[in-house]
């Protein structure tokens, strides 16, 4: 797990285009269903999301993010949250970081840069948009646990597993 108000990745999110696009630092467009806007949310936060095409028409985004202490969470979240947190659940049960509109179930990943690899350590669960003054609540999802059950059912859907590489290491 990485220290209190540490950057890290904070999201991969995979959409399966009918068409190649080409690569872009901040802003992608894509239509799908309807339309799917990410430059909105990445601008609207100040963060710049880095955007992979990959030969197999699936769009890669990994958005920038902060993990917070629980006690600093859970005093932002009781004073800036106006949405009730779930019933049963609070911020000593989950981690606290960055929420994007439309992310919810979204995996939370943590860069180890000496194993060189991604680790899966949450979902993202409830947050109030793409809120600055309050943090969104990710379930904690331990890898020796539920990576199994989650890849199963990732594999289930015809989809596969979120392939990750660091290029700048």
């Amino acid at each position: 797990m990485s220290p209190p108000n540490t950057s890290i990745v904070l999201k991969c999110l995979v959409i399966d285009l009918s068409q190649s696009v080409d690569c872009v630092a901040d802003s992608v467009q894509v239509s799908l269903t309807g339309d799917l806007y990410m430059s909105d949310a990445t601008k609207y936060c100040g963060k710049q999301s880095f955007v992979e095409v990959s030969q197999s028409n699936k769009l890669v985004v990994t958005l920038e993010g902060m993990i917070m202490g629980k006690v600093l969470c859970t005093m932002k979240i009781k004073d800036g949250n106006k949405t009730p947190a779930p019933a049963g659940k609070s911020a000593n049960e989950c981690e606290c970081g960055r929420k994007f509109q439309a992310d919810s179930g979204g995996p939370l990943v943590y860069w180890d840069a000496k194993k060189k690899r991604y680790f899966l350590v949450g979902l993202i669960s409830y947050g109030r948009g793409c809120a600055d003054d309050v943090p969104a609540v990710n379930t904690l999802v331990p890898c020796e646990l539920y990576l199994n059950w989650v890849e199963s059912k990732i594999n289930a859907g015809g989809g596969d597993s979120c392939a990750f590489n660091n290029k700048d290491s």
